[in-house]
């Protein structure tokens, strides 16, 4: 199967740092992709590069198999790539319907229509099986709705690409099930989705392939099936290059404990101070229970 979305040697600067350093990343349609990594990974530099807010230094970038360059964020939505970002991006002032057609609305005679926005906004969140009045105020919905009106903005264009960057970090249990629903639907439709998230457990739930990034370099992509396969475990789990060790004029080794491949969350890296983060969690997934015990976040801040 061709990728929908392919970026080849990929690598963005600023000044003499690479924020990304020669990475290449397929996403397919019907696909549900986890992007992986810690805080300075590369992950958001990867999404701002396939939506067109950073350009490329060095690589190439195609969409359905043609070579394409976004210079700015709306070239990307009208090629067919959408992004919801972690924070809700929208107006709360302004209707569910108005906040669906921003930029997009719907006119009669050279006016905005609101029958006709209200109108739009209602088949789209019937198609996604919401049960939400487009002429309601967004502010007066909970943070969860909210976030799927967002999703509903992104699918009122023609999607084939939608990057959900930490969607679930606000949502409780019923709210992030309901997220899942939409998200196996939209798959159902062929949208290539690209998930990013740093609670494993729901990685594992809703990904169909996973791909790690580290200091800005490609690391590994496999499937979720195999990837607590020995070889891939090893692979992730190399000791980090002395180059990004905690150890900095600024931070004195001897007041941060190390990074550690302990497993997250277990007694013996709390006890002995040993600073677990996600990746040293995603780099030790082969053992499940290192989510599964639920210790989403570091046991020493």
């Amino acid at each position: 199967m061709r990728p929908l979305l392919e970026l080849t040697g990929a690598t963005v600067r600023f000044g003499v740092d690479a924020a990304l350093n020669n990475v290449s990343f397929r996403l397919f349609p019907g696909e549900v992709h986890s992007l992986m990594g810690e805080n300075g990974a590369g992950k958001s530099t990867l999404i701002k590069a396939i939506t067109g807010v950073l350009p490329l230094n060095e690589g190439e970038l195609r969409l359905d198999g043609e070579l394409v360059t976004f210079a700015t964020p709306y070239e990307a939505q009208r090629a067919g790539i959408s992004t919801v970002y972690q924070e809700v991006e929208l107006l709360p002032n302004l209707s569910v319907a108005e906040n669906i057609g921003l930029g997009r609305e719907q006119r009669r005679g050279g006016v905005i229509s609101a029958k006709r926005m209200q109108a739009h906004a209602r088949e789209i969140l019937a198609e996604l099986g919401l049960d939400i009045d487009p002429a309601s105020t967004l502010g007066t919905h909970s943070l969860a709705v909210q976030q799927l009106v967002s999703i509903a903005r992104a699918l009122s264009v023609d999607v084939k690409v939608l990057v959900l960057d930490e969607p679930t970090s606000s949502l409780d249990l019923d709210e992030v099930a309901e997220l899942f629903r939409i998200i196996r639907e939209l798959k159902s439709r062929g949208v290539a989705i690209l998930f990013v998230s740093h609670f494993l457990d729901q990685v594992y739930e809703v990904c169909d392939r996973l791909t790690v990034l580290r200091d800005g370099e490609f690391v590994g992509s496999t499937s979720r099936t195999s990837c607590c396969g020995s070889t891939w475990s090893r692979r992730c789990s190399a000791a980090r290059p002395p180059s990004t060790a905690l150890a900095t004029a600024s931070r004195p080794p001897s007041r941060r404990p190390p990074w550690s491949c302990t497993r997250a969350g277990s007694r013996a890296a709390t006890a002995s101070g040993t600073r677990t983060s996600t990746w040293a969690r995603a780099r030790c997934w082969a053992s499940r229970d290192c989510w599964a015990r639920g210790a989403r976040r570091s046991p020493v801040p």
